[in-house]
């Protein structure tokens, strides 16, 4: 399939057929299978470090039956390699995991199951800190951040993926620096906001005091259309009334992309394990109210794609 045989198969589905499976967690199960992780990088190393055990997280996860993987380039980002002294390994790391992820694809495409169902590979692209908040000093240090998220986006849309997929968006200004970058890609954008109850208990963008619903808003109304618009890194249960807000303030395709645990860098503590049946029906429940595609990060294993795989199958025969 080419490109844009690949970007109308995808828009279609999102407007009819089947809810598209995304993947699980990359960074958690990098972890889990014992890739090296750096203190202030988390897993962004892992394609130079560790690249067969990341590509056979991807490959886990197409196995299971996803339809979309994201590349290991989510804390890739240039102010992160920066301020943890490497920039140097920017273009590498980012290249190469969105390489590894590719390679998984095309493995893949030679077995019986996969020829099945086409598999789309985003190139990821954040704003984090890898902190609760976005910290102000780390982003100031590696100087314009438009500059850095355009030089990622550049990355992605040259090495070849589908798709770019910018992942726990928490604050407007950064968010729509980001999303400007990343369409000028012309590749389709899916633009992921994550959700926290604030101090009064309404749902506000992650680690801010800036309500959901206006901040989402704020940031469609200022930077271009994406293709699909989620939430992603957020608690489960705040998923259906992150969706509902959503609908408040966009009318297209929306998606939803969980985590599950908590973050103490450099690791994921598992907390209260949810198991492949409880997700897959808290996931089904956000198809019934209109999510057009699902999947899980952190926490989320293979085994609970697997058991949404089925399930979604099962209901659309």
């Amino acid at each position: 399939m080419d490109s844009i045989a690949a970007t109308d198969a995808l828009a279609a589905r999102l407007t009819e057929g089947p809810p598209v499976l995304i993947d699980g967690g990359t960074g958690t199960e990098l972890e889990r299978m014992g890739a090296t992780l750096h203190k202030d990088l988390w897993s962004a190393r892992a394609a130079l470090t560790d690249p067969e055990i990341l590509r056979q997280v991807h490959s886990a996860y197409i196995d299971a039956g996803a339809e979309i993987i994201i590349a290991n380039t989510y804390s890739c980002n240039y102010h992160l390699m920066v301020s943890a002294g490497l920039p140097g390994e920017f273009d590498a790391a980012n290249r190469e995991a969105l390489k590894l992820a590719l390679a998984a694809r095309d493995a893949g495409k030679t077995q019986p199951h996969h020829q099945e169902r086409p598999v789309w590979v985003a190139g990821s692209m954040s704003t984090t800190t890898l902190t609760t908040g976005l910290e102000r000093s780390v982003i100031a240090e590696a100087g314009d951040p438009g500059d850095g998220y355009r030089a990622q986006a550049e990355i992605i849309a040259d090495v070849g993926v589908d798709l770019i997929m910018l992942e726990m968006m928490r604050d407007v200004t950064q968010t729509r620096l980001c999303l400007d970058a990343a369409m000028e890609t012309a590749l389709p954008v899916w633009l992921g906001f994550s959700a926290d109850r604030g101090p009064q208990g309404g749902l506000c963008l992650y680690g801010s005091q800036t309500p959901f619903k206006e901040g989402v808003a704020r940031v469609l109304d200022g930077g271009g259309t994406p293709q699909a618009v989620g939430v992603m890194h957020s608690d489960t249960e705040l998923i259906p009334e992150a969706l509902q807000a959503l609908g408040e303030v966009w009318d297209g395709p929306v998606y939803a992309y969980p985590h599950h645990g908590v973050f103490e860098i450099p690791n994921w503590r598992f907390d209260n394990t949810l198991s492949p049946d409880e997700f897959t029906a808290a996931a089904m429940e956000w198809v019934a109210h209109g999510a057009r595609a699902v999947g899980g990060c952190c926490g989320v294993r293979p085994g609970h794609i697997a058991a949404l795989r089925s399930a979604i199958d099962q209901a659309y025969r």
